[in-house]
């Protein structure tokens, strides 16, 4: 049976239809394969981006680590730094993050900042101006400038997709995060009291009217002075008149201990001295040769109703002074007179010819540094009451960052340096007096802080010792000896070669 025309052109019709939705189909499953392909591609891309990202932030923590052992790792190590650039880059080859797991590279600058010019009164930077400027080293393998700031970039590499992050690193305090805080070793010895501290090395409080706040740290025992029964973080609060913190004793030999950077005599210990003394000699302090010249310029200035300020450097020399030289408050010779020693910045005392690291200096007269003004709200068993002068309000010639010492041979101070408030290099200062120091105090030998007037005696910092300390709070009403911990006045402690310092982060930025 033959189809009729009609029927003949409604085939056809039906054909083209169906052709077209053939056509329309195929266009549409194209056009999805296509997108398809495309949204792959751009999520593969997003997803091996970020795989470049942590291969980079892998290679941060790979740098970070060597550079806590040696800040001069990229300098030193010419096998993972083959390159040094002429603008002071070191640059390392195509390092490999495990097996598939990617490649990077570290690009690595040391940096000093840049002072604003003194002249400048406007806001921000002056035109033109630069931050930071590259150190270039002559000698890898024995240069070692002073520097403000590692600056680096590490690119990281995953499947060709590459991404970087850039960061500048600076050194901070890692290791002085207590109120009182000694590096001793254990020495054996006997005693109790004042004894037990000096022929052991140890902390001795004497537990009448001991305030620390911020807790105790020590490579050696931690003791209370009635007995050789140690202090502890659970008993402390009860033994002392007020504690707060934690009291991590005899830490020599675990993983926690101390380094022992307190060498007495030695001029570079935890602190150059002679960077110090630099720094006072050009303009931000003053030089004096004996104890008759400070107290002379004390008594002066007390007279003048105004204080000492900047770097203060004093010489204690037992040739000259003799045996257990004393400051008092008379007015005369080492008299400062009845308003005591009054000081914005830091004083320090240089023994010289002691022979031993318990030759003592007394200090019988008020000692004020950097003086908190405590008012009427003070209680000594709040420290949310406490007030600080640290950091002190000095006149620009007085900052020790404001004087160039580089051509005596030491690395300028920086702004954002934390100094102390007391140090001395060998011997004992024996803390008499009321005493009101907002700062870090340091000695690599033996301290001796003792209440004799039951007045008050306040030091808001941290403490630090290398030789034993021994605490006398002194009694009645009224007396207190209060030790709070200020975390302002370490994090940047301006020490030796960076000691006791740790490399952190300061800046970030991730690109590609």
């Amino acid at each position: 049976m033959f189809a009729t025309k009609k029927q003949k052109k409604s085939r056809g019709s039906a054909l083209i239809a169906v052709m077209m939705f053939a056509a329309s189909v195929s266009a549409l499953c194209l056009f999805t394969l296509t997108s398809s392909t495309s949204t792959y591609a751009t999520a593969r891309t997003r997803l091996e981006s970020t795989k470049a990202f942590y291969v980079a932030e892998g290679g941060v923590d790979m740098l970070m680590g060597n550079i806590s052992a040696d800040h001069w790792w990229p300098a030193r190590n010419t096998a993972t730094f083959p390159t040094a650039g002429t603008d002071g880059k070191f640059e390392s080859g195509w390092l490999a993050l495990g097996a598939k797991g990617g490649e990077f590279k570290i690009e690595v600058w040391y940096q000093v900042k840049n002072s604003v010019p003194s002249t400048f009164t406007g806001t921000g930077f002056p035109s033109g101006f630069v931050p930071f400027t590259n150190l270039v080293l002559t000698a890898r393998a024995t240069d070692a400038p002073a520097f403000d700031r590692v600056f680096t970039r590490v690119i990281g590499r995953y499947n060709g997709t590459t991404r970087w992050v850039q960061t500048g690193i600076e050194f901070k305090n890692t290791l002085y995060g207590a109120a009182i805080v000694s590096d001793a070793a254990p020495v054996t010895g006997g005693g109790s009291g004042k004894g037990l501290a000096k022929n052991q090395d140890a902390v001795v409080m004497d537990t009448l009217n001991n305030y620390v706040y911020g807790g105790i740290t020590s490579n050696n025992g931690v003791y209370s002075a009635s007995s050789t029964a140690p202090l502890t973080t659970s008993n402390a609060p009860t033994l002392l008149a007020g504690f707060s913190g934690e009291v991590n004793a005899d830490l020599y030999g675990t993983a926690g201990e101390i380094p022992d950077f307190t060498q007495p005599g030695a001029a570079t210990q935890l602190f150059d001295f002679n960077r110090f003394k630099a720094a006072a000699a050009a303009g931000a302090g003053s030089v004096y040769a004996n104890l008759d010249a400070f107290c002379a310029a004390m008594r002066a200035a007390n007279a003048a109703g105004t204080k000492l300020q900047g770097i203060i450097y004093v010489t204690v020399d037992a040739a000259v002074e003799g045996g257990s030289p004393k400051i008092d408050t008379s007015t005369s010779g080492t008299g400062v007179g009845a308003p005591g020693i009054n000081v914005e910045g830091t004083l320090i005392f240089h023994f010289a010819n002691t022979g031993d690291r318990f030759y003592k200096m007394f200090g019988t007269a008020p000692l004020n540094i950097n003086a908190g003004a405590n008012d009427g709200t003070f209680s000594m068993t709040d420290p949310a009451t406490f007030k600080t002068g640290y950091p002190p309000a000095l006149p620009s010639g007085k900052q020790a960052w404001n004087v160039d010492i580089t051509g005596a041979g030491f690395k300028n101070f920086a702004p954002n340096d934390d100094l102390p408030a007391l140090m001395f290099d060998s011997g004992t200062v024996d803390i008499h007096y009321p005493a009101n120091i907002c700062g870090v105090m340091y000695s690599p030998s033996f301290m001796e802080i003792e209440n004799k007037t039951n007045g008050l005696q306040y030091f808001n910092g941290s403490i630090i010792s290398g030789g034993g300390i021994y605490f006398e709070g002194g009694s009645g009403t009224g007396a207190g000896q209060i030790v709070n911990f200020d975390e302002a006045t370490v994090d940047r402690l301006a020490t030796f070669d960076l000691r006791g310092q740790s490399p952190s982060i300061v800046s970030y930025a991730v690109g590609q």
